[in-house]
């Protein structure tokens, strides 16, 4: 669940990125945006993989108490990190590596118990 949450927002990242900016709202700029969005393979990608993690996230609380399976899709904060700095080759800043180790440390005390 985690890792399909993680490569959609990837992909959905990589695809806005290729398409730019969005400066505006105008009819002509959203009908292009649509447009792009219904052609582009990285977005159409990004939105399968989430539909995918949609699916897991209902199985898990199917079975699961939601208090348990929520703060284990925290995950994802971690691993979207390393997915932003190795795959999108973004800048990681210490203080968000920290905050996100804070989390990490707070998913693994809820998995303990």
């Amino acid at each position: 669940m985690v890792l399909t949450q993680v490569f959609g927002d990837l992909w959905l990242s990589h695809g806005m990125k290729a398409f730019g900016a969005v400066q505006s709202l105008t009819p002509h700029a959203v009908f292009n945006l649509i447009g792009y969005l219904l052609t582009s393979p990285s977005i159409v990608l990004g939105v399968i993989t989430l539909v995918l993690s949609l699916g897991f996230y209902l199985v898990a609380i199917s079975r699961f108490d939601l208090s348990y399976v929520r703060p284990t899709t925290a995950l994802t904060y971690a691993v979207s990190l390393l997915g932003a700095r190795y795959v999108l080759h973004e800048q990681v800043v210490p203080d968000h590596l920290m905050g996100r180790l804070v989390i990490g440390l707070g998913v693994f005390l809820v998995a303990l118990t």
